[in-house]
């Protein structure tokens, strides 16, 4: 199917739901049987496929690549909390959105990192 060979083409695993495209995939692909998605990050942590952290590579929006954010950039975004010492911004160049690491990305890191831990 189309999203194995793009999985394989960018050099990624697929993770699904659906048993039949996983045991397409073989070894290109991932069954992910929980439902919860904590129990998921558990789960791909428990595997060495992830490390339950938050990384801002990708746009939530249209998932292209994210870039570093430019001065203009933060200042122009009427909704970012201001160019503080030390905070990193990215950019989407496709969607034109900015993102930072704010405390609910943080907090959310932190409950994976337990969840993980918890076994």
């Amino acid at each position: 199917t189309l999203l194995l060979k793009r999985s394989q083409a960018e050099g990624r695993i697929l993770l699904t739901m659906d048993r039949e495209l996983a045991r397409r995939g073989q070894d290109h692909a991932i069954l992910v049987e929980e439902r919860d998605v904590m129990d998921q990050v558990r789960g791909l942590a428990r595997m060495g496929l992830i490390v339950p952290e938050i990384r801002l590579t990708r746009c939530s929006l249209c998932n292209s690549p994210l870039r570093h954010a430019r001065a203009d950039e933060v200042r122009r975004a009427s909704y970012a909390p201001g160019d503080l010492p030390g905070r990193k911004y990215f950019w989407c160049p496709q969607c034109r959105k900015l993102y930072w690491q704010g405390t609910h990305g943080k907090d959310l890191e932190n409950r994976m990192k337990e969840l993980v831990l918890q076994d």
